[in-house]
């Protein structure tokens, strides 16, 4: 076989095979980028950093004037307890990086924004958003080209096994289905649902005597604060209303954090904007039922 024909048959299988995988991961997508049905249950989170952006600047777009941002602790806040109009921005390991990055992108697409509530963590000033962008499933919605960039990665990915199930339909495998509600709110079906748990064997699991932890050392204080400090300019500037707060932090993971530097970061907020703090020892502390440690 001479070169020619082998470097031909070559590029032949290989258009074949990311044919194929576009094919897959454009009709079986598991991210929600590609199939925005959210009300289909999935095997796996969605990318919701993309497809909530992604519905609020088109789909959705005018339909919402608040905006909840936060990390996974507010997914499951409802947001008509905030305001008919809300929605739910959260997603998971949500940082003020995120926000920011959001924020800009709302307001430069001309959505009108009244009110903001935004959570802030115990973590926020300890995760470092390269490690949290480097997930596949935490990038976020940004310019077109690296929207593009992101989606033809996605196509062209070697599909995993959970969609091969999910081309199946055999969704009963998974311990945990999930999708997002139109207000931005997500359900979870499994067994963290409250009527499939066992009480007395739910809160002496193994899981809640350990706490989440993130390492001291990336400690990013003063860049936080800075990420806030222009959240909140960018707020002034376009007459929205911010209120922040810190979230409940699950008791374990409380007492394991640095009080040193949690101290510090809150000092150094409080000068940059007033907060509401409920990340002390308090009942949702305490509340395994609801609370992510």
């Amino acid at each position: 076989m001479n070169s020619k024909k082998f470097l031909g048959i070559f590029l032949a299988l290989t258009v074949c095979i990311l044919g194929c995988n576009a094919f897959i991961n454009y009709k079986y997508d598991t991210y929600g980028v590609f199939d925005k049905d959210f009300s289909k249950l999935r095997p796996a989170y969605l990318n919701e950093r993309f497809a909530k952006m992604d519905f609020l600047l088109h789909e959705g777009k005018g339909k919402f004037d608040t905006f909840i941002f936060g990390s996974s602790r507010v997914q499951k806040f409802n947001p008509k307890l905030f305001s008919e109009s809300a929605y739910n921005l959260g997603y998971s390991a949500g940082l003020p990086f995120d926000y920011l990055r959001d924020l800009k992108t709302l307001v430069a697409s001309g959505i009108k924004i009244k009110k903001i509530y935004l959570a802030v963590d115990d973590f926020s000033y300890k995760r470092l958003p390269e490690e949290v962008s480097s997930n596949i499933n935490f990038v976020g919605y940004s310019g077109f080209s690296d929207n593009l960039k992101y989606k033809t990665v996605l196509l062209l990915r070697f599909p995993e096994k959970e969609q091969f199930k999910y081309m199946q339909n055999k969704l009963d495998v998974y311990k945990l289905k999930y999708n997002i509600n139109i207000d931005g709110s997500v359900d979870v079906q499994g067994t963290d649902n409250d009527s499939d748990i066992d009480l007395k064997n739910y809160v002496i699991d193994e899981r809640f005597k350990k706490p989440t932890v993130y390492s001291e050392r990336n400690k990013r204080t003063q860049a936080v604060i800075k990420e806030i400090k222009e959240f909140k300019r960018i707020c002034e500037i376009n007459k929205i209303e911010l209120v922040v707060f810190m979230n409940p932090t699950h008791i374990v993971t409380y007492l394991s954090d640095d009080k040193n530097n949690l101290n510090e970061f809150k000092r150094e907020l409080a000068k940059v904007v007033d907060f509401y703090d409920f990340s002390t020892i308090n009942f949702m502390a305490h509340c395994i039922m609801k609370l992510h440690t």
